[in-house]
């Protein structure tokens, strides 16, 4: 798996929890979402200064290239399957995506002019909302994830097994491409405007 497959853990979570028909049977889906965001400090007490450090010091390197923030997730599925005389269907699954965002802090935040603070806030808002596209991907991913194994069904359960496995790898792929073209179409955040301005 790759890095990026794993891009984009809060701890506080949301349940979305689906009923749907499956052969003769309910099967019961379930997506959790778990987030988190870890910080990291960046100095300085001009805004030239805080930009410039914050290359120095960032945790995210990506192919030995530094950025500002990333979100990382983890995506892990696991179901239950019964079968019949005709069919192996989804008894039951449950799809738990983990999310973990990292983003810079400013030390000397408290103690720079109003305007300074105003246009620190603007560049975290966005740089925010860049990471949030993300894990956005991320959930959507899951519930794809949910929704489509949810409803699998062979006529052998090893068929079924592996037909599962191959739902769910596949999606990642695709999750894979989703989030290389969202910063290829965003340029990685900037033209969304996640600059630290000096002006």
């Amino acid at each position: 798996m790759t890095d990026e497959l794993k891009r984009c853990l809060s701890l506080t979570g949301f349940f979305i929890i689906t009923f749907f028909f499956a052969s003769t049977s309910f099967a019961v889906a379930e997506v959790v979402v778990k987030e988190e965001t870890q910080y990291y400090d960046v100095t300085g007490q001009s805004l030239r200064d805080v930009r410039g450090q914050t290359f120095v010091v960032t945790p995210v390197l990506v192919n030995g290239r530094p950025y500002a923030a990333q979100c990382r997730h983890d995506i892990r599925w696991h179901y239950k399957y019964d079968s019949d005389a005709d069919w192996c269907s989804i008894k039951s699954v449950t799809v738990t995506v983990n999310i973990k965002h990292t983003m810079p802090r400013w030390a000397d935040y408290s103690s720079s002019s109003p305007d300074m603070q105003e246009k620190w806030n603007t560049y975290y808002a966005r740089l925010s909302e860049h990471e949030e596209g993300h894990a956005k991907l991320a959930k959507e991913a899951a519930n794809d994830i949910e929704q489509e194994i949810g409803t699998a069904r062979r006529r052998s359960c090893q068929d079924l097994r592996q037909a599962v496995n191959e739902i769910g790898i596949g999606i990642l792929k695709r999750l894979d491409e989703a989030n290389k073209d969202f910063d290829a179409s965003t340029k990685h955040g900037r033209l969304q405007d996640a600059i630290l301005h000096e002006y």
